[in-house]
Formats: C-alpha cells, structure tokens, sequence
C-alpha cells in the first residue's frame, strides 16, 4: 500500500516526490503500445515512453515541464528508470478511423466525462 503526503506543489508517494501539474503532450511525444481496448468513440494504447521535444517547450510553464521531465525520466515508467515504483500508464485517443466528423464534438464530451469521473477516484 503506498504512502502519500504532500510537499509544496508535490505529492510524496513512497518517499518520491510526484508533480501535482498533469505533464502535457503532443501526440507525437508519446510513443504507443499495443492497444489496451476499443470503444465507441475512442481506443486505448499502453504507453511504452513519454518522450518530450525541446521544440515544444516554449508552450509550457515550469510547473508544466517539471512534470513532462519527471513522466519521461524516473516517473515510474515500465522499465522503472530508478524509481521503486513500477507505473504503467495508458492512453485513450479518439479513434484513428473515427469516420463521423459530425460526432467528434460529442465524442470529445464523452472523454470529457469519464476523464471527470477519473479525477474524483483516489488512486
């Protein structure tokens, strides 16, 4: 069972500082798996690396790229880069043969909703 706590604008997790800020990306930084699952709307990748590009920078804040930096370094990704934890991470994209433009904003609302519900959960 971990153990949380918070610092500032950190959470501790098992003695590991956690940036509070969600770590923004283009979808060209994150390098997919294989696909966890399909829905109506949208599919699910596993994520094998999130690998930011310098290029992007200019567009973030520090808080913003402090967290891009920790979820592409030691931020409990697969290959556990020298953290104790052992995080995977996952990611749902609107689905690349999703042929119903009309339908994009309702399914944009539809991820809108459960990314809503996600947040209320104490993981």
């Amino acid at each position: 069972m971990s153990r949380t706590t918070t610092n500032g604008g950190r959470r501790i997790i098992d003695d590991e500082e956690v940036p509070d800020e969600v770590a923004p990306y283009y979808p060209d930084e994150i390098i997919r798996g294989r696909r966890l699952g399909r829905g109506s709307f949208g599919d699910v990748f596993e994520v094998q690396q999130f690998k930011p590009q310098s290029k992007h920078n200019g567009k973030f804040d520090s808080e913003e790229l402090d967290a891009r930096q920790y979820y592409a370094g030691s931020g409990g990704q697969q290959q556990n880069g020298g953290s104790s934890r052992n995080t995977k991470y996952a990611v749902k994209c609107v689905r690349e043969d999703f042929d119903k433009p009309h339908m994009f904003r309702v399914a944009a609302m539809d991820m809108q909703r459960e990314v809503n519900i996600l947040t209320t959960i104490d993981y």
